[in-house]
């Protein structure tokens, strides 16, 4: 399979109506020169090719053009995306409008005729219509509600392949014009032999339909679209110790904004004065305002409320985590999944099919009836239940409903694949710090006669340094509410401690060797290491006061709050659990045994993490990977399903099909809901599908149903079709709450 990385092109491409319409776009596409592969989405209008040596752009959109469409190159920038996508809501909305517009009319139309089918089921013997009333009504239905699909129908002919507009031209005018022919000749008594009541209801009905694929394609970049009018266009900097009101897309890095209680953060930054609440939802899905001090990150487009802050900005523009994740979705790869590729297949050679059935059910009725008019009306049939609008639909437009009901629930799903790889999986492996950790360790475990002094002088030492635990050392001693000493004569050696002068007393604080090399000695280091309070450390630190050993430190990275009800939703799906993790083997036995997993391994080099998943997988384990970091940016790849924490690398979510938008570890369970109620809905959708065509087409080809009642029943498979797909987008995954503690 061809990669789609930096030589993609990605187009937006308007015109297109069904699923043979984009197989045919993939097919000029793939023809050109310089062309390695295309990929074109119905649902989202757009085309990904990937060019090689000798590729035009150009020469992409001239033949896009010549094959009856119309393509633009997306934007390269964010400004330029924003205008584009803004022209496209506005045609979009537009087209809706137009829709509905012939929709409404189409269904006024077609209402006396269907008062006259009423009339007819009931016993009546003659049409209450006058037949010069019929050809009106059904001569302006013809003319303006299906000039669309006139139009769409001479494209696709102009371009030698015929799609489901050829299906309804070819219907209705050929029920049309029968009609038509009879009145005017005067065959047609009291109404008799006229056929104008098909082709009205079957537009009316066609109508309706696209009027509902459209409010359901309309939610397919919704999420995109949220984010993209996100952060304030406004933002109050500060100069000179004044707030100014300037535009937000003047921001540089390193400017001071103000952000008041109930305003938008206009661009990522860190707190440097001030204190507030800020609701992310729109980024992460936390539905709760998370607190925020001095020091800590915050969005852009979250909104503050509690306090005024100041905020020194860090990222703006493209660099901005709401630009990143936008870029995310509106890049996402279109890969096919095995399912899409075979409705695919199906859609592509449907309508010649349908038209050699057509044809000789006609054949046949006229050879064995002699009647030339009901040979039409069995052809006109067939074409008009056989319109594979429903078939194309099914797979893509319930990937995009679900990517949908993913992006809602928090998670930026950038692959479409990935839903139906969710909806499979039976194993979920688990990277652990910052994943099921919180990736910031905390004081597990103290061994002391003082703990105040202990944790006072470590405390102190630690605010002169700069070593990950030292935050941990700080927190600690500020839960005790114990004030920090000064230190003289600080130095730190690097990879083995810190020492200082507090209060008069020489206190020396680091690993083993260095607390040894102070005078401590290692009987008493051996017997602070053996004390229950230390067993489930993960990394320790000795204190030494005047040369003699006086406290140990352990440290954990304790697991997240949410992961007990993660797992024991993962449990309750059915799922196994795995831990692989890089830490020590001893840490991640003990982290196992607090949150009651038997299968954690430690130890793992990025290697072993890929071998091991491929043993799960040859197994017969369909595996998802959870992960936030470099290494494991390639076991994400090589895993069935790869999921990335939205705090993680960059490497590990661009390796990833999925991102957690927030470091929650209950949206794994919500991803694997969300996957499964994707790949049945997608079964339902090809369900309807196929059950319609296959027992309208036999029908109509017998003789067993009129062409009103055929596109009755091609509508109705068309419509089932997209209510479906629109049930699952509107459909809540929430993540299930729990009062675990570890």
């Amino acid at each position: 399979m061809t990669a789609f990385h930096d030589n993609t092109v990605t187009l937006d491409v308007t015109g297109m109506t069904c699923a043979a319409c984009s197989a045919r776009v993939e097919r000029v596409l793939k023809a050109q020169p310089g062309v390695n592969d295309a990929r074109v989405s119905l649902p989202l209008e757009r085309a990904d090719v990937a060019l090689g040596a000798g590729g035009s752009i150009p020469a992409l959109i001239e033949a896009i053009s010549e094959a009856g469409y119309h393509a633009v190159v997306r934007g390269a920038s964010a400004a330029e995306r924003q205008v584009q996508r803004a022209a496209r809501v506005a045609e979009k909305a537009a087209e809706r409008r137009a829709t509905l517009g012939l929709a409404v009319l189409a269904v006024v139309l077609a209402a006396p005729f269907m008062v006259d089918m009423v009339r007819m089921l009931g016993g009546a013997q003659d049409h209450w219509l006058d037949p010069r009333w019929q050809a009106l009504l059904a001569s302006v239905a013809q003319g303006v509600c299906g000039y669309r699909f006139y139009r769409g129908a001479w494209a696709a002919l102009r371009s030698g392949f015929a799609n489901m507009d050829v299906l309804v031209a070819l219907g209705t005018s050929a029920a049309y014009g029968l009609s038509l022919f009879n009145l005017l000749s005067g065959k047609a008594h009291h109404g008799g032999g006229l056929y104008f009541e098909a082709s009205v209801t079957v537009l009316a009905f066609l109508l309706i339909g696209k009027v509902l694929e459209g409010q359901a394609k309309s939610g397919a970049s919704a999420a995109l679209e949220a984010l993209a009018s996100g952060a304030p266009r406004k933002a109050l900097k500060m100069v000179g110790g004044l707030e100014g009101e300037v535009e937000a897309s003047t921001l540089r890095a390193g400017d001071r904004i103000s952000v008041r209680p109930g305003a938008q953060v206009p661009a990522d930054g860190r707190i440097i004065e001030g204190h507030a609440a800020f609701d992310e939802a729109l980024i992460t899905g936390e539905s709760l305002p998370v607190s925020r001090g001095v020091g800590d990150a915050v969005i852009a487009g979250s909104i503050a409320s509690g306090g005024r802050v100041i905020v020194e900005v860090v990222a703006t523009g493209e660099d901005m985590r709401l630009s990143r994740i936008a870029r995310l979705i509106e890049d996402a790869e279109i890969a096919r999944s095995p399912t899409q590729q075979m409705a695919d297949r199906i859609s592509a050679v449907f309508v010649p099919v349908v038209m050699a059935i057509a044809v000789l059910a006609g054949l046949y009725w006229w050879f064995v009836q002699g009647s030339g008019e009901h040979a039409l009306l069995i052809g006109v049939a067939v074409l008009v239940v056989a319109c594979p609008c429903a078939l194309g639909l099914a797979t893509p437009i319930a990937l995009v409903a679900g990517a949908n009901a993913a992006a809602r629930a928090g998670l930026i799903v950038t692959d479409h694949s990935a839903l139906e790889a969710a909806g499979r999986v039976t194993r979920v492996a688990f990277d652990k710090t910052g994943t099921l950790t919180t990736g910031s360790p905390r004081v597990s475990g103290l061994v002391a006669s003082n703990r105040a002094a202990a944790l006072g002088f470590a405390a102190a030492l630690a605010s002169r340094s700069d070593h990950p635990l030292d935050r941990a050392l700080i927190h600690a001693a500020s839960d005790d509410g114990l004030a920090l000493s000064g230190v003289t004569d600080f130095i730190a050696v690097p990879g083995c401690g810190v020492s200082g002068q507090i209060d008069g007393r020489s206190i020396v604080m680091g690993n083993a060797a260095h607390v040894m090399a102070a005078g401590a000695g290692s009987v008493e280091l051996q017997a602070m290491l053996a004390e229950p309070a230390l067993m489930t450390a993960g990394s320790v630190a000795f204190l030494a006061e005047d040369g003699r050993l006086f406290a140990a430190f352990g440290f954990a990275d304790p697991p997240r709050a949410e992961v007990g009800a993660a797992l024991a939703s993962l449990g309750a799906l059915g799922i196994g659990i795995t831990v692989l993790s890089g830490d020590r083997v001893e840490a991640v036995t003990a982290f196992a045994r607090l949150v009651g997993l038997e299968d954690a391994r430690g130890g793992l080099v990025p290697e072993a993490k890929m071998r091991i998943l491929g043993e799960l997988q040859a197994a017969g384990d369909v595996v998802a990977l959870v992960g936030d970091g470099i290494n494991d940016a390639p076991a994400l790849r090589a895993a069935d399903l790869g999921l990335a924490m939205g705090t993680g690398t960059d490497a590990a979510k661009a390796a990833a099909a999925v991102t957690l938008a927030r470091p929650d570890p209950r949206l794994v369970p919500v991803m694997i809901e969300v996957g499964r109620a994707t790949r049945s809905t997608i079964a339902q959708n090809l369900g309807f599908a196929f059950v319609f065509n296959g027992i309208g087409i036999p029908l109509a080809a017998m003789g067993k149903l009129s062409p009103a009642l055929a596109g009755a029943a091609m509508a109705a498979s068309s419509v089932s079709v997209v209510l479906n797909a629109w049930r699952l987008a509107r459909k809540t995954f929430a993540t299930q709450t729990s009062d675990s503690k570890f």
